[in-house]
This record gives C-alpha cells, sequence and structure tokens, in this order.
C-alpha cells in the first residue's frame, strides 16, 4: 500500500462512490481519490482493486474508471517506471474476469496505456493481444482484446502500421467473418481496420504504399460486408460496413473495383427497402452511442455522395444503375426526394410549436434528420453537375405533378419537392418543356400560402417566388404574393425563417412589379420593430443575432434603396445601438456598414446621418475607452458613410475626421481603416480639394487638410504598424504626392518616399510590395530627375534595394492590370537611369532542385526583370480574357450561366464593395493612361527592343525556354 493511502481507506472510498447511498460518504469519496489520483502508487493499487475477488463489482468498475483518468492525466509526469511495469504487467489479467464491463473497461484502460507505451515501453503489446485472440478465449476476453486494438489503431503511429497491419489484421478478420461473436466486438474489429486505412491515407494515397498486411484484407473484406449493408437488422455491423466503404471508395476504390458493381445496387437496393420502414430496431455501441434509422439513411447517402465524387466509382455506378438511361436516372431522383421528406418526428415537433425557426432542426441531431436531407442536397447537385440537362429535366418532371396540384399530396411531399428544387437552376426553357411554367409555380405558391401552417413549407414557397418571379411579365404576377409577403413581416408571431425569406420575396415582387412603393413605410417599420427586438438585452436563447439578424439589416439596405423616397430619419439611431451592441461581431458589423451607406444616400436620412458623424468622432476620440475592435468597425462605418453622402456634408465630414484620423494613427489605432477612409477622401474631395480645407490639426495647429493626410500617410507608413495597414496606402500616395510636393518640400518628399521604399523593401506578401512600388512607378513615368537623384544618392543607394525586391516578387504579382503595366512601364523608364554599378541578383539556373542566384550589372539585371514581367503580364491578360483598355469588350453570356434576380439581389446587398472597386478601377486606368499613354505595355517592348541586340544574348541564361519563346514572339 502507499504511504498515505490505505486498502481499506481506498476501498471504502471506492464502495461509497459507486454503490453508497449516503450523498455526503459519496462526496468525500469523490474528493479523496481526486487527491490520491497525483499520490505515486496509486495506479497499482487500483490494479489490484481491479482484479480482487469478493469486492462489490461497481467498485471494481469504477477503480478502472479513476485508473484511466490517471493514465491519461498522470501516466508521463507521477506514475514511475517500476509502477508502470508493474501495472502493465498485471492489467492484462483483468481480461479474464467474469464481469463483462470491468473486461472491456480493462481493454481500455490498456489500449489508453498503449498510447503512451507502445511500441517503445511495451513492445511486446500487440503480440499479446494477437496470441490472445488466437487461443480461443471466452468472449468477454475477446471483446476486451478487439476493444485495446481499436483504441491501438485509433493512435497507431505511422511508421508502425505495416507492423501491426502484418501482425493483428488476420485475427480482427477472423473476428469480423465470425458470426457467433457478439455484434459490438466484431464492430469494434472492424473499426480498428478503418482506422489503420486512415493511417494509411496520411502516407500517400497511392494503392502501392498501402501496408502489404492491410492492403491483403480490403478486398477479402469489402466481399463480406456487403452482406452487412443491406442487414438492417443489425444496425451496428450495417454502420460500420458503411464506415469502412466510404474510406475505401474515397481513398483507394481501386481495390475494390470488383465489389462496386455489386455494393452500389445493394447501397441503392437497401436504401429504397429502407425509406419503405421505420421498423429498424436501435443499435447501442459498446461506446454508448445509438444507430438507428435514421443514422443508416445517412449512412446510405454518404456513400452514394462517395461514388458520385470519385470518377471510377462514378463511372461503375452510371454502367450498374444505367444512369444515361433517363428513366433509370428519375427512379435514383425519386430515391432521393423520398429520403428528402420530413421526418415524423421533426413533424410532430413543428405541430406543437409551428412558429419555431427552422434550424431548429438541429435539435434532432440524435437522428440527424437534418443531415440525411442536407446529404441527399448534395448528392443532387452532384447529379446535376455530372449529367446536367438531363437530371434537370428528370427533376422538373418529378416535381410536376406535385407542384400543379398541391391539394392532392402531402405538405410534406411539397416541402421536399421545392427543397429538392434548391438544389438547381430553373432554367426558363426547361421550365416551360416540363409543363411546369413560372405562372403555374407562382399560381400554386399564391394558393397555398394562406393555408400553409408549417414554417419550412411557407419559406420554401416563397424561396420559389424569389426564383421564378424574374421569368414572368408583369401581369402574370399575382398581386395577392405582395400582400402575403408584407403580412408575413409585419407579422410578430410568424417564426424568423418565414419573415426573412418574406423580406427577399418582397424585395423581388417590388423590384419586378414596381408595386412596393405604397407599402415600403409598413416594411420599413416592422423591421424596425424586429432591430428594436435585436437591440433589447435577453438571454443568449432569445436574443436575435447572427444570420437572422444580418440577413433583417441586409434586406432593410435594399429596401431602403429601391424606396429612396421611404422615412429612414430614425433608422441611424436603431443602426448606432446595434453597432455598440454587436461590434464584436464582424458580419453584423459588415451588415449595419452597408446600412449607413444606404441612410448616407436617402433623402431623410442625410440630416440624421449628419448627427451621427460627430457623435463617432467624440466617441473614437478616446479610443483606449473603448473595447477592441470598435475603433475599426467605427472607421470603416465612416468611410461608408463619406462615399454616399452630398458634397456639402462630405466636406464638414472632412473637417471633423481628418483630425481624428490623425490622432488615432500617432496612438496606432485602426491604421489600416483609416488608410481606406483616407482613400474615400482622396477619391471625392481630391487632393486639390484637400489643399483648400484649413483643419485644426492635434500637432500642427491650423494647415490645409492635404497636410495632414500626408502627415497621416507617414504614421500608417511607420514601421510599427501592421502590414494590412498598407493596403490603400500606395494608391493614395500616387493620388496625392504630385499635389503635396509643393506643401512638404524636398525634406518631407524624401521622408515619405524613404518609408514607402522601406516598407516595401520589407513586405512580406506581393499583394502589399506592389501596393508600395505603384507609386515609385509612377514618378518614374515622369522622368522626374529629383526621383532618379533621390534614388541613386550614393550616401543612400536606394534604387538598388527597389530593383532587388521587385524582382523577387515578380513571380507572385497578382491584381489588375493597369498595376502591373504601370509598374511595367515605370520600370523601364528607371531602367534607362541604371548603372552597372548597380547590381540586380536574378536565378540564373537550377541544379539539383535548388536555384542557382547570381549577382547580375545593373542594366542587363532591369532587362531582365523588365522582359520576366512583360511576359507574365502578357500571360494574366490572355488567360483572363481582358482587354487592358477596352471596354466594349464582352463574352456572349453562356446559358449555363444565365443571369437570374438572386444574383441581382446578391448584387444590391454588396454595392458599396462593388462602387468602391468600379472607381478604383477607374482611378487606375486613368493614372496608366495620363502618366503612360494609351499603351504602357508598348513602353516596355520598346524598350527591351531597343536594348535587345546590346543585352539579348547575356540575357538567355536567365530565361527558361518558354520564356525566351515568349519574349521573341512579342518583340520580333
Amino acid at each position: 500500500m502507499t504511504q498515505n493511502i490505505s486498502e481499506a481507506a481506498l476501498l471504502q472510498a471506492l464502495v461509497n462512490v459507486s454503490v453508497g447511498l449516503d450523498a455526503v460518504k459519496r462526496a468525500e469519496g469523490e474528493q479523496l481519490l481526486m487527491r490520491w489520483l497525483k499520490t505515486p502508487g496509486f495506479g497499482s493499487e487500483l490494479v489490484k482493486v481491479m482484479l480482487m475477488e469478493g469486492v462489490p463489482v461497481g467498485a471494481r468498475q469504477l477503480a478502472a474508471v479513476v485508473l484511466k483518468k490517471l493514465v491519461k492525466e498522470c501516466w508521463d509526469d507521477i506514475v514511475g517506471s517500476e509502477e508502470k511495469q508493474l501495472i502493465r504487467a498485471c492489467l492484462p489479467r483483468a481480461f479474464f474476469l467474469q464481469d463483462t464491463k470491468l473486461t472491456t473497461m480493462a481493454g481500455v484502460v490498456v489500449g489508453e496505456i498503449a498510447t503512451h507505451d507502445f511500441p517503445e515501453e511495451w513492445p511486446t503489446l500487440l503480440t499479446d493481444l494477437v496470441n490472445v485472440l488466437a487461443s480461443s478465449q471466452p468472449p468477454p476476453v475477446v471483446a476486451a482484446t478487439v476493444k485495446c486494438l481499436r483504441l491501438i489503431a485509433e493512435d497507431i503511429p505511422v511508421d508502425i502500421a505495416g507492423t501491426y497491419s502484418d501482425t493483428a489484421l488476420p485475427g480482427l478478420c477472423q473476428v469480423i467473418n465470425t458470426p457467433t461473436v457478439a455484434t459490438n466486438v466484431r464492430r469494434n474489429a472492424l473499426l480498428a481496420v478503418d482506422h489503420l486505412i486512415q493511417t494509411s491515407t496520411e502516407v500517400s494515397l497511392k494503392v502501392s504504399d498501402i501496408p502489404k498486411g492491410l492492403k491483403a484484407v480490403i478486398a477479402p473484406l469489402a466481399r463480406l460486408c456487403v452482406g452487412y449493408v443491406t442487414d438492417h437488422s443489425n444496425p451496428l455491423l450495417a454502420s460500420a460496413s458503411f464506415s469502412f466503404f466510404n474510406l475505401v471508395v474515397s481513398c483507394y476504390p481501386t481495390v475494390i473495383e470488383s465489389v462496386l458493381p455489386g455494393l452500389i445496387t445493394a447501397t441503392c437496393d437497401s436504401l429504397a427497402k429502407l425509406l419503405l420502414t421505420s421498423d429498424v430496431p436501435d443499435g447501442y455501441t459498446s461506446d454508448g452511442d445509438t444507430i438507428n434509422h435514421t443514422n443508416l439513411t445517412l449512412n446510405h447517402l454518404e456513400l452514394i455522395s462517395n461514388f458520385l465524387k470519385k470518377k471510377k466509382p462514378r463511372a461503375v455506378m452510371e454502367k450498374t444503375l444505367g444512369l444515361r438511361d433517363p428513366s433509370k436516372l428519375r427512379v435514383l431522383l425519386e430515391l432521393l426526394l423520398k429520403a428528402m421528406r420530413l421526418s415524423d418526428e421533426e413533424v410532430e415537433h413543428y405541430v406543437e410549436n409551428p412558429s419555431s425557426y427552422v434550424q431548429d432542426e438541429e435539435q434532432f441531431d440524435e437522428g440527424y434528420s437534418w443531415s440525411v436531407r442536407e446529404v441527399c442536397c448534395t448528392v443532387l447537385e452532384e447529379l446535376h453537375g455530372v449529367y446536367k440537362e438531363a437530371s434537370l429535366k428528370a427533376m422538373l418532371a418529378i416535381a410536376n405533378p406535385i407542384l400543379s396540384s398541391p391539394q392532392t399530396h402531402s405538405w410534406k411531399d411539397v416541402e421536399a419537392t421545392i427543397l429538392a428544387l434548391q438544389t438547381t437552376y430553373l432554367k426558363p426553357k426547361l421550365l416551360e418543356a416540363s409543363g411546369l411554367t413560372p405562372s403555374t409555380i407562382l399560381t400554386v405558391v399564391n394558393s397555398i400560402l394562406p393555408t400553409a401552417r408549417y414554417p419550412l413549407l411557407i419559406s420554401r414557397l416563397f424561396w420559389l417566388v424569389t426564383k421564378t418571379i424574374y421569368q414572368l411579365p408583369v401581369s402574370s404576377v399575382p398581386p395577392e404574393i405582395l400582400k402575403h409577403a408584407v403580412a408575413c413581416i409585419k407579422n410578430t408571431s410568424v417564426s424568423h425563417i418565414i419573415r426573412t425569406q418574406a423580406c427577399k420575396a418582397y424585395i423581388c415582387v417590388h423590384k419586378k412589379t414596381e408595386g412596393g412603393g405604397q407599402t415600403a413605410g409598413e416594411v420599413v417599420s416592422a423591421l424596425r420593430m424586429v432591430l428594436t427586438e435585436a437591440r433589447t438585452v435577453g438571454s443568449p436563447d432569445t436574443q436575435l443575432k447572427g444570420d437572422v439578424l444580418n440577413s433583417y439589416i441586409e434586406d432593410l439596405a435594399i429596401i431602403i434603396k429601391i424606396n429612396p423616397t421611404a422615412d429612414v430619419a430614425a433608422l441611424p439611431q436603431d443602426a448606432i445601438t446595434l453597432w455598440h451592441r454587436y461590434h464584436s461581431d464582424p458580419f453584423t458589423v459588415e451588415a449595419v456598414t452597408d446600412l449607413f451607406s444606404v441612410m448616407a444616400a436617402s433623402p431623410s436620412g442625410e440630416q440624421s446621418i449628419r448627427q451621427v458623424i460627430p457623435y463617432l468622432v467624440n466617441l473614437l476620440s478616446n479610443p483606449d475607452s473603448l473595447p477592441p475592435g470598435m475603433v475599426s468597425s467605427g472607421i470603416i462605418i465612416m468611410s461608408h458613410i463619406m462615399k454616399r453622402v452630398s458634397m456639402d456634408l462630405l466636406t464638414d465630414a472632412a473637417m471633423l475626421t481628418l483630425p481624428l484620423m490623425e490622432h488615432l494613427t500617432v496612438k496606432q489605432h485602426a491604421t489600416s481603416p483609416i488608410a481606406m477612409c483616407l482613400r474615400v477622401l482622396s477619391d471625392r474631395i481630391g487632393g486639390a480639394g484637400l489643399s483648400k480645407l484649413t483643419i485644426q490639426s492635434p500637432s500642427k495647429g491650423k494647415v490645409s487638410g492635404l497636410v495632414i493626410a500626408m502627415a497621416i500617410l507617414q504614421h500608417t507608413l511607420h514601421p510599427d504598424n501592421s502590414e494590412h495597414s498598407l493596403a490603400q496606402t500606395g494608391k493614395l500616395v500616387l493620388q496625392l504626392i504630385g499635389v503635396a510636393s509643393d506643401q512638404l518640400g524636398v525634406e518631407g518628399m524624401s521622408g515619405l518616399l524613404t518609408l514607402v521604399i522601406q516598407r516595401f523593401t520589407t513586405a512580406t506578401t506581393s499583394l502589399i510590395a506592389q501596393e508600395l512600388l505603384l507609386p515609385i512607378a509612377a514618378m518614374a513615368t515622369r522622368n522626374s530627375s529629383g526621383l532618379y537623384s533621390f534614388l541613386t544618392d550614393p550616401r543612400n543607394p536606394l534604387l538598388q534595394s527597389v530593383l532587388q525586391t521587385w524582382n523577387k516578387w515578380i513571380p507572385d504579382f497578382w491584381g489588375s492590370k493597369q498595376e502591373l503595366t504601370l509598374i511595367l512601364t515605370g520600370l523601364a523608364v528607371l531602367a534607362g537611369h541604371v548603372q552597372d554599378t548597380v547590381t540586380i541578383r536574378h536565378v540564373q539556373s537550377k541544379k539539383k532542385g535548388k536555384d542557382i542566384v547570381v549577382d547580375v550589372p545593373g542594366r542587363l539585371g532591369v532587362f531582365i526583370s523588365v522582359g520576366k514581367l512583360l511576359i507574365s503580364t502578357l500571360d494574366q491578360v490572355t488567360e483572363s480574357k481582358d482587354l487592358l483598355y477596352g471596354d466594349d469588350y464582352s463574352d456572349e453570356e453562356d446559358e449555363e450561366f444565365e443571369e437570374d434576380e438572386d444574383d441581382e439581389e446578391d448584387r444590391e446587398g454588396t454595392d458599396a464593395n462593388s462602387s468602391s472597386e468600379e472607381e478604383a478601377y477607374t482611378i487606375s486606368k486613368e493614372i496608366v493612361a495620363s502618366i503612360c499613354g494609351p499603351d504602357p505595355i508598348g513602353t516596355a517592348k520598346a524598350y527591351l527592343k531597343s536594348h535587345m541586340g546590346e543585352l539579348g544574348p547575356a540575357s538567355l541564361p536567365y530565361f527558361t525556354e518558354k520564356e525566351r519563346q515568349a519574349l521573341e514572339k512579342e518583340l520580333m
């Protein structure tokens, strides 16, 4: 016995906890056991108790549970080597005890020890266990041994997986193939094989790399398990067999190629039978899990999905089921549609609580009901992707009779049919051909909506409206649908899933018919009530948040945008309150920001927005008192407001925000959002406009807005700031430096350019490197002699570091072609001023897979660099089918990707981003055109041509054969 624990005390504690009725003694026993857990020698005493005859079985089982905890938490730190050896020697004797729970726990504890000691400290463990299996032991012994082998397989090191396969798999396969062995034991043996396959895939997916012992058993096991797949009376083995097949089909399908046809047929036939009855007995695993009807349904569907994902199994499935025949394809689709019907359990839930939110389906995790429907949708999408129009036609042929006469079908059939249609694009031509016209669909929706009871069905109906209404003339849209949508939005007792989908239907109908103007005020008021609910402090269970809240906010923004006369005067205060409460949720902040952007452009919202800006400036001026992230999101909100407000309000906003932004950048707060906000001001007011503003600076007194803007830029470029803050900086310098040069003076310009180059040469991403090279390249194309002097100053030769850094990033540059060609042209112009005293590093060749890098004289180095960038730029232009200056370029739209109303709706939600990208594109294009002329690539070509004869031969070793051919093609 250990020094501090007597045998009697240990036994009494175990008895008190496991079988005692006295709550006080039980609590005392638990405390003692936890305290003794970290006492040396405690583990060996627990093993002794496990093996003691005459001690209550409950106490012995508890000793095993405590021993497992000890091994898991204290084995390496508390238990000494002698005690470990004693436990490893004694514990396997527990496999031979009479109590099955005790023997199983012994197997679990041995498996836990194996994660620490096998194979180094316990090299004979695997052989010992295999010998037990081979010696015709009683069922409890076999069960404990297999459980232990499974646990070892779960954490088997990759380097000994082959040894395990060769040693243990023959015995495990024998267990799997023996009907008299208990089902859970056979299941554990099969799961051990699964773990070995998973470990094998971590090394390689090549069949040739599978351990020999494992490869030898996969095909025979597959032939055996095909029979288990169809045995619904034994859900434990069936589920484990599906797990096995999913792994093999996903990773090594060629190993079971001969089994695939029979497996595919068995899976589909078995699923069809399974869907005809719910009379499948529940199975209970040794891990405490339940395998039931819905688990098995999910298993079947996941395997069908895996067949479709892999090329070889998909080809076998197509041939076996004859899926190129539309009638056979329809049989499979009907099978999936049947699996998508709501379960009786879900229906019961909705009867009891018809206004529950649809995602409450996750309450049914025990039966995986929602997962079954999700996997069905995945399989449908895969079928549509493979069989395209044939699959879509078959799907619509199934849907037509159900949706054309919904009164003769169960609402569950109608809901499942609509859900199935959500997996595909409803093409007008296919709808017409199937007889299920958009007009028919909307008529059906209009007839079902008034009497529909279930949230799922109502939300699906509104979804159908959003998907079909754009295909109809205005005269064919039933006016009642708009009324239904408005009624649902206003009805506070209706579930959120209905109201959010009704909002989207309202938006679509309103856009189509322009008939929602008179109801816009009602809808905005109703959504304001929803936002008021979100602002009310409540428990986490009742509080409106996440995707639902964001959906409401996004829809409200769209409704205001398409109803510019709607009264939104009170909304800014609502939005501010939401921002305060949800500032830590980036998605809600993004939605609120878009709402501010729309309100800023609204005639009735601008006056309220005028009050918001001073409030934000005052709040953000004390950043250290605000929660993390709030300063950044506040600046982002201001930048979106300033994109949309009138010029009068924008000028007032600039007077307030520029000093704040300088104050924040000095404190290194929100430098990235501030750069974006400054970019907005620069785009809208311009450098000249900023220079006309007289503003009180925190550090400089009364100065022009341009001086403050340049100070903000210098603070942003400070090396202590994150590289993310530089995403807008290069373009800002590019836009403002020409106007600001006189006010900054030579010293100010040099300081700013030094910071730009310093951050450029230390950039860790190509995007930032490209951004920061822009102003240097732009100034080069202006033939600025001051820039050449600055870059080639012998006291600080910056040009060399610029060119070397640029050369390093050439392979990784990406982005707009305008920026690339501006850089290309700028460096080509700079090249004329490069002396051979400047060296540039280039890869000359590869040797044994390694780059051979050499220093190349300046002019030759730039020639090579410009040539490589020219080739890269031309490749990108060709690959993207983008014409650098061709506004009239367009491809005819492929019918496969015909635009629908939903795409338009998505664009509405991101209009601010789209507008920003459009503006950036236009500005970038104008800069390139003004600096480089109409053909910047031509400028670079001209440079290369002029130097081809002089430098061309010397450059050849630095270009690959493919690059040389491309260069010669462009220059000859």
